[in-house]
């Protein structure tokens, strides 16, 4: 399989950067379906702030199958252009 091809200004996303995003993001397996939200300042202090989303997403294991290698998803924005509402951290 070849690698996706990358504009060549193109940097990857890192956990400080999607932190500054938006305080948590979606952890899903794409084994089982298990979906989870998770604030990313727990990680940030664990990895660091310079791990790779894409490398992160590699270390995921899920709790309910046991897959590693998990899928990220950042949450939805909601509002009008030129506004940024994010998706409020679901309660439980």
């Amino acid at each position: 399989m070849s690698e996706p091809r990358q504009h060549k200004d193109w940097t990857p996303a890192t956990l400080a950067s999607l932190q500054a995003y938006g305080k948590w993001l979606w952890i899903e397996c794409p084994n089982c379906g298990r979906r989870e939200a998770r604030t990313l300042a727990q990680y940030v202090i664990r990895f660091g702030g310079e791990l790779t989303g894409e490398d992160f997403a590699r270390r995921l294991r899920c709790s309910l199958c046991g897959r590693k290698g998990l899928v990220l998803q950042i949450p939805n924005e909601q509002g009008q252009v030129g506004e940024r509402h994010m998706e409020p951290f679901p309660q439980k």
